[in-house]
């Protein structure tokens, strides 16, 4: 997966400084930067430094935030798609805890990418999607300990539904 999105952000911003010198070239205001977080199920599964004790479920849904032009994120769409992936188009409801940290994944010359860190992105799964990822917790919660309890408690989680 690492090397999928690193190949698609690549290619992105080759697009985009490829474009930005046709409309400098045509005395048009070019793009400027695009900024892109990833949430959700790629975070963990992109990420080294989550514990090989915690098993991700391999998913085709890339929940990234994007902020730029509306054709830079219709070219980014495309790109996920030939890569076998879907970009999800709802992932700014996700929840995102105030105090979340991010990694640097990715610096081109227009693209960014930060990536949610994974203690964070599993407290977003255990406060808004305990269901669906009940297992994933349960795993978290031996390998991250007090720091995830403190949080989904601070965050009014249920602790018990991950114990039971």
């Amino acid at each position: 997966m690492n090397d999928e999105l690193t190949k698609i952000l690549t290619i992105l911003d080759e697009v985009i400084i490829e474009r930005n010198h046709e409309m400098i070239r045509d005395g048009l205001p070019f793009n400027p930067t695009c900024k892109i977080t990833v949430l959700g199920q790629i975070s963990l599964l992109i990420n080294n430094k989550l514990p090989a004790t915690i098993h991700i479920a391999a998913t085709a849904d890339l929940d990234a935030i994007m902020n730029g032009d509306h054709w830079i994120k219709k070219r980014l769409e495309s790109l996920v798609n030939n890569a076998g992936l879907y970009l999800e188009d709802d992932a700014h409801l996700i929840w995102i805890p105030p105090e979340s940290t991010f990694t640097e994944y990715f610096r081109g010359r227009y693209v960014s990418c930060d990536v949610i860190d994974p203690l964070y992105c599993l407290l977003s799964k255990a406060i808004k999607a305990k269901e669906k990822n009940k297992l994933l917790i349960q795993q978290a919660l031996i390998e991250f300990g007090d720091e995830l309890e403190s949080l989904i408690k601070k965050h009014h989680g249920h602790l018990d539904y991950f114990y039971e």
